[in-house]
Order: C-alpha cells, then structure tokens, then sequence
C-alpha cells in the first residue's frame, strides 16, 4: 500500500512531529546561517567568474566554474535537507527523497566528470601545488565510489518515481511501496561528506586562483 490506514497514518505522524520537534527548530537555526554564508559565498564567487569571463582567463574560468557549480549544489542540497526534516506525512517524505535520489546520482555523475583532466591541467597552469591537487584527488575517488556503489539504486529511483521517464505506473507504484525515506536520506549524508571537503577545498583554490599575480600571470600569458 503507498499510505497506512488514515488513524494508524496520523498517529506516526504526530509521535514523529513531537519526536522531531527540538531538532528541527536547532535545524533551523545552524542552516539559516549556513544558507546566507552560502549565499554570500554564491554571490562573490559569480563576481569572480564574471571577472574572469572578461579578462578572456580560459583557466580561472574552467576553475571558478567547478566552484561555482559545486556551491549550487550545496545550496540544492541544503533546501532537499530541509524538506526533508520538515515533512509532515510519509508521502511528502517519500517525495523529497526522490528528488534526493535524482539529485545524489546526477550530481554523482557530473562531478566525476568536471574533475577531470581539464580541471586538473588548469589549475596546474596556475600554479596550484601537488599537495592539493593530490587531495582533490582523494576526494574525487570518494565521490567515485560513492557513484559505483550506489549508481543502480539511485538509477532505479530516478528512472521510475524521480524524473519519471519510464511510463509504467505500475512500476512506480511498486517502487514508491518499497521505498524507504530514510536509506536515501542515509546514502545523502555519504555523498555530503565528499561535497563538503570539495566545498572547503574550492574555497582554499579560490583564495590562490585570486591571487593578483597569478591573476596578472595568466592574463600575461594570453596576451603574450
């Protein structure tokens, strides 16, 4: 069945609104704050891609590009964790964590792409040490990981009850029974953690890439 009778229904829901309720409003407070530094974060960030767009730096921009990309997908992330701890009944529950399963195997498959070469050959253009780029390359063996281990679960969701792109009803029907909320939000929290090294590790790249004589450098360098 997709629902409990509506007594049995409402009866969890309540002992779950009370359960949830002190660690949602200390929820609350730490992600507003972390949204509006993510925010900010956002906003500098594009000011500096923009920049970057206008000096003609194919380097900083392949750089600032990724940074931009993953702080939207920390943004992203942050809104389907608040829905997530502020759903009211298991159908909305089940819906976020579609939306997370979809989220979780795109992102999954994007980033492992954006790290690539490219990405490596351009920051070392500017002159970003071998310390670091070997630390982002621990980090982007977790986010591959994670994708080869968790790929055909999230597929199946996305494919069927996530982006909807198989027509059969009954099928979705039958994975919406069986999903749990819960093992998704589970597999979100694995993914976090290499997004949040990647997030801090960006923000250290962006401080270096910024760097006015690297800056002068890689415009020298076009022009000469």
């Amino acid at each position: 069945m997709i629902e409990a009778p509506p007594f049995e229904t409402r009866a969890r829901d309540f002992l779950l609104r009370f359960y949830m309720f002190i660690p949602r409003i200390k929820f609350r407070w730490r992600e507003r704050r972390r949204i509006r530094a993510m925010r900010k974060a956002l906003s500098s960030m594009r000011r500096a891609h923009s920049d970057a767009v206008a000096l003609g730096l194919p380097n900083v921009i392949t750089a600032y590009n990724l940074g931009l990309y993953i702080l939207l997908l920390d943004m992203d992330w942050s809104i389907l964790n608040w829905d997530m701890m502020h759903a009211t009944n298991e159908w909305r529950r089940k819906f976020v964590a579609r939306q997370m399963a979809v989220f979780l195997y795109e992102a999954s498959e994007d980033l492992t792409q954006l790290l690539g070469r490219d990405y490596r050959e351009a920051l070392k253009s500017l002159g970003i040490g071998e310390n670091l780029l070997q630390e982002l390359g621990q980090v982007s063996k977790q986010l591959s990981r994670f994708k080869k281990t968790n790929e055909d679960f999230l597929k199946r969701i996305r494919q069927f009850v996530g982006a909807h792109r198989d027509h059969d009803a009954a099928a979705q029907l039958d994975i919406l029974d069986s999903l749990e909320p819960l093992k998704v939000y589970a597999l979100a929290g694995d993914f976090h953690v290499p997004l949040r090294a990647l997030v801090d590790l960006q923000v250290r790249l962006t401080l270096m890439i910024g760097n006015l004589q690297t800056l002068l450098k890689q415009y020298l360098d076009k022009t000469s």
